[in-house]
């Protein structure tokens, strides 16, 4: 997905900045990138057995961008259970979803979560260690994020399995 540049502590939570790698904008990527904007909840479900609510709440929040992508998966690209449309999805608000999208918007959601979770639980020891110097220090940059996290290629462990290679598609 691309290297991780950038953690910080903040008054209301964490931030994380991330130099993304080119994709091909398939729906595995736009899921990728959910996954990632859920990341925090994850850690938070993974270390505490909970989430709180910190990522949702402004238009800014975690929650708020993952919505956004998997909105724009549904609303957007093609890539949704809507079909080849295009609809804008900038302004709109969950309320407007229809009970079709909301409900694939938050199983989209759910899944993406879930899959975060499996990867950071499968490297809470590494998690945690980064937690603490991150809780110690209130900010990393890429060479001290670098020093806790072993080479994985998440792909490989948690593959995203919502919608495996062979699935074939009509057009």
């Amino acid at each position: 997905m691309g290297e991780i540049t950038d953690l910080s502590l903040t008054g209301d939570g964490g931030e994380a900045k991330m130099l993304r790698a080119p994709t091909a904008g398939l729906r595995g990527d736009y899921e990728d990138q959910i996954a990632h904007a859920l990341g925090g909840r994850a850690a938070e479900i993974v270390v505490f057995g909970a989430p709180s609510g910190g990522s949702g709440g402004s238009t800014e929040s975690d929650l708020a961008i993952a919505t956004h992508l998997a909105l724009g998966l549904e609303r957007c690209v093609g890539l949704g259970q809507n079909g080849l449309i295009w609809e804008a999805v900038e302004g709109i608000a969950a309320r407007q979803m229809s009970a079709g999208e909301r409900a694939a918007v938050s199983k989209r959601l759910d899944e993406q979560c879930a899959r975060a979770v499996r990867l950071l639980a499968r490297h809470r020891v590494h998690l945690e260690r980064l937690a603490r110097r991150l809780a110690e220090m209130g900010h990393l940059v890429t060479a001290e994020i670098g020093e806790f996290l072993p080479e994985v290629d998440d792909a490989a462990i948690v593959p995203n399995l919502a919608h495996p290679p062979s699935e074939t598609y009509d057009s």
